[in-house]
């Protein structure tokens, strides 16, 4: 590539560069889990975390929780009856940067018909609508010169979708054409379409964190298929096992409200100067910044030549 060969000609002319560019910089490393509750678990966790109770509306401030704190917590939660959490995965993001973190599933469903012309005659035609659930988010973090905190800036959505997804019918007249270019009677033809319940969270905070620390945030409520245990059943009184005990119900109205909230989790990192040099490079080349492209070539040979061979 052109700006890949400008920037090994400049090294060639100034190889003292290479020396002075630092090879690491600061970054960091975050974590996002979900927990949900329902109101009677999520009472008993706001009376053990009272600054959160003042703070419990979605985009306000966060619980802080050391490592320490958050391993208790995530015990303590772990034996109530209501909790579910999801770990999405670890994303590692350079200072003053932004990174996306997505953990979930597409769904696709039929919501609507679109009439198209067909050998002349009108018809409709089934639409499809794919859903992204579960977690997004963009993190951007900004590391302290001293590197023992930074300031989080966070982007969190979280889709669910009701399981028991209604069908509503679509009727319409269609007129029959055979092949000898007669015209049959009108009839009635029905087609179904789906209409989803969605339920949408969405949070935006900027939290303060020392290096290895976590922030607790409330993103609001949302409604989820009732999990119920078999009373018949002993094991249903012990903690984690009686997991394995519980039955979804997923018939009409069998659905309650759950407290949502996220954990961030995040810790100083360093990275390669030219890893992040190179993802910058790329990002720059494909939205056609040619100019601030051949710069960051240039400056992540500088600080690996081998930087586009891995």
């Amino acid at each position: 590539m052109q700006f890949l060969r400008t920037a090994i000609a400049c090294l060639v002319f100034s190889p003292s560069l290479l020396a002075q560019t630092p090879q690491t910089v600061p970054g960091a490393k975050v974590e996002l889990r979900l927990a949900t509750l329902n109101a009677e678990d999520f009472a008993k966790f706001l009376a053990e975390y009272p600054n959160f109770s003042e703070k419990a509306a979605p985009g306000k401030a966060a619980q802080i929780l050391t490592q320490a704190e958050l391993e208790k917590l995530f015990v303590r939660l772990q034996s109530l009856r209501s909790i579910g959490v999801m770990q999405a995965q670890t994303v590692t993001v350079g200072d003053k940067r932004t990174a996306s973190l997505i953990c979930g599933d597409n769904v696709t469903l039929t919501t609507e018909l679109e009439e198209k012309k067909v050998d002349g005659q009108s018809i409709s035609v089934p639409k499809s609508e794919t859903i992204q659930l579960g977690l997004r988010a963009t993190i951007s973090p900004k590391v302290a010169a001293d590197r023992r905190s930074l300031s989080l800036k966070l982007d969190i959505k979280n889709t669910t979708i009701d399981p028991s997804v209604p069908l509503f019918p679509i009727t319409t007249i269609i007129t029959p054409f055979f092949e000898d270019g007669s015209l049959g009677q009108p009839i009635p033809f029905t087609q179904f379409v789906q209409r989803p319940n969605i339920s949408n969270l969405h949070i935006e905070s900027t939290v303060d964190l020392a290096d290895h620390s976590s922030a607790a945030l409330y993103m609001g409520r949302q409604m989820v298929p009732h999990d119920r245990q078999d009373p018949r059943t002993p094991m249903t009184k012990i903690p984690y096992v009686n997991r394995l005990f519980r039955k979804a119900d997923r018939g009409k109205g069998d659905r309650e409200s759950q407290h949502v909230i996220v954990f961030a989790t995040a810790s100083v990192a360093e990275m390669r100067l030219a890893q992040v040099l190179v993802e910058d490079y790329r990002k720059a080349v494909a939205d056609g910044r040619l100019d601030e492209a051949k710069k960051l070539g240039i400056q992540a040979i500088q600080a690996d030549p081998k930087c586009f061979e891995k």
